[in-house]
This record gives structure tokens, C-alpha cells and sequence, in this order.
């Protein structure tokens, strides 16, 4: 009976684990636009309204800490702004033209015009903040 119980909540255990990665996916790919040298002028500098383009890198670990409040940011302004996420291993060209050293770094543009710019790690808090101002 007890091993039944166990096998049971390893079950349980695995589908949260599966739910959880597939709403982190769903984020991933519905609501943050991965940009590349190829797409960047597309999406970014041909778009209407407000753009906040994460510059990253999966080796990055202040970058992996950020990730949770661009996630965050993105699923609570979707609709009202674009959040993309632009991995530096995957292209040089944009962040060179961009002056990009050190990440993560976060670009704001609005209607193709960058407005402001964020490096290292943001409080959540102070994220919204910057969002609202330059909303208004």
C-alpha cells in the first residue's frame, strides 16, 4: 500500500513538474519574441509602441536570475508592450550596434527609437517603474 502511495505522488510529482515546464514554454514562446541579427530590425525597430529587448547569454547567471522577472514582466504587460530576448551567442552584429559589453542588459524602444537602457540585475519593482514612465 505504501509503495502504491509513493508511485502515486512521484506521478502527481512529475505532472506539476510537466505543467510547470510547459506553462515556462508557453511564456517562452507566445509571449517573448527570440530575436537574432536576421529579425532584430523586424521586430524591434519596424514595431509600434513600447519594446523591451533582454540581452543575454545562457552561461549568463545574473542573466538566469533576471529571466523570472522578464517572464513575470512580460506575462503582466502582454498586450501593452513587446518583450523580446535577444541570446548574445546567437549574434554580434546588433549587440555591437547597440554597444552592448556587459549583460543583462535591457533596451527600451519606442516606435523603432531606442528610448532607455537597463544593465544588470533590476528589482521587479523598479522594472515596472521604468515600464510605467515610459509608457506614459
Amino acid at each position: 500500500m505504501v509503495l502504491l502511495f509513493n508511485s502515486s505522488f512521484v506521478v502527481i510529482w512529475l505532472y506539476e513538474r510537466a505543467v510547470v515546464n510547459l506553462y515556462i514554454n508557453l511564456i517562452h514562446n507566445i509571449m517573448l519574441k527570440e530575436l537574432n541579427d536576421n529579425n532584430f530590425d523586424a521586430e524591434v525597430l519596424s514595431a509600434e509602441g513600447l519594446v523591451m529587448v533582454d540581452f543575454w547569454a545562457v552561461w549568463c547567471s545574473p542573466c538566469r536570475a533576471l529571466a523570472p522577472t522578464v517572464d513575470a514582466v512580460a506575462a503582466e504587460y502582454d498586450g501593452k508592450i513587446k518583450v523580446a530576448k535577444f541570446d548574445v551567442e546567437g549574434g554580434t552584429d546588433i549587440p555591437a550596434r547597440y554597444g552592448i559589453r556587459s549583460i543583462p542588459t535591457l533596451l527600451f524602444f519606442k516606435n523603432g527609437e531606442l528610448i532607455d537602457k537597463s544593465t544588470g540585475l533590476i528589482q521587479k519593482s523598479a522594472l515596472i517603474e521604468k515600464i510605467e514612465q515610459l509608457l506614459a
